[in-house]
């Protein structure tokens, strides 16, 4: 079941590699790696090898030469690109060690928010077109895709299509119980959201099951959780919809530390 944009994303489970420097939020580099050494967390060279072997892979670089042009397209350098890998193993062994044996109690203590549902949704600036559109499909037989780009057709910029899986949790409380009241197969709406009035066609609607994308959604939210938990009394909070920036040289100021910094980079860009 994969995710789509529409619902809410945690920062706990983002990696965020080549978003740029300038965006980063330094305080989040210091407290995450704070935290992965008070569990006594580390990461060894041969694990830096593989994260940077994945990395590479991803993004499909399989030289040296063609590894520094896209850090240097991104601003970045390889200690940097170190920084970052070294950062996220630590991010990840830390979530994993605050949320051990903890999921499966989780998911048993609330079920239902775990319903995964396939929606389409049409987003429209007024009521009254949305109420016309519903019309069309519930009374006039049309089909809910043909009526979405008619309508985007003839009023450019007035209305936005969306698909995707979603648990219960991740919708909003208003279209979460219009679709389930509505049921399977059905389109729910107008629903008024702060984005305008929604029509949802509902597509599928499965049980809860504790499968690997629902054991990491609970991950990412009991480490948010905990994260929260220690920050109580600071100003600053984890924010659900943040994404952990990497380092650049420009953010290794004192007080806005990545990852010790070294003379060289502990992994090597082989050719794959």
């Amino acid at each position: 079941m994969a995710r789509s944009h529409w619902a809410r994303s945690c920062a706990a489970c983002s990696s965020a590699v080549g978003c740029k420097p300038s965006c980063a939020r330094p305080p989040w580099n210091s407290l995450l790696i704070d935290l992965a050494a008070e569990e006594a967390l580390t990461v060894t060279t041969e694990d830096l090898q593989h994260a940077a072997n994945a990395f590479r892979h991803r993004h499909g670089l399989q030289t040296a030469a063609q590894t520094h042009a896209w850090l240097e397209s991104q601003g970045l350098s390889v200690l940097d690109l170190e920084a970052v890998l070294e950062r996220d193993l630590l991010t990840a062994r830390l979530r994993d060690r605050v949320t051990c044996g903890r999921i499966a109690g989780h998911f048993a203590a609330h079920c239902g928010d775990y319903a995964p549902v396939l929606l389409r949704t049409i987003v429209l600036p007024r009521e009254d077109v949305a109420r016309e559109l519903l019309s069309q499909i519930q009374e006039d037989g049309r089909d809910f895709d043909e009526v979405a780009r008619h309508h985007a057709a003839s009023s450019p910029g007035d209305v936005a299509i969306q698909r995707g899986w979603f648990f219960r949790k991740q919708l909003s409380a208003s279209i979460a119980e219009a679709v389930f009241a509505a049921g399977k197969g059905r389109v729910a709406g107008p629903v008024a959201t702060p984005a305008g009035f929604q029509l949802i066609a509902v597509d599928d609607i499965r049980p809860s099951e504790l499968d690997e994308e629902t054991a990491r959604s609970i991950r990412a939210e009991l480490f948010e959780g905990w994260l929260n938990e220690r920050l109580q009394g600071s100003k600053m909070s984890f924010p659900c919809s943040d994404r952990f920036q990497p380092c650049s040289p420009a953010l290794t100021r004192p007080g806005n530390r990545c990852p010790e910094r070294r003379n060289a980079v502990r992994f090597e860009l082989r050719q794959h």
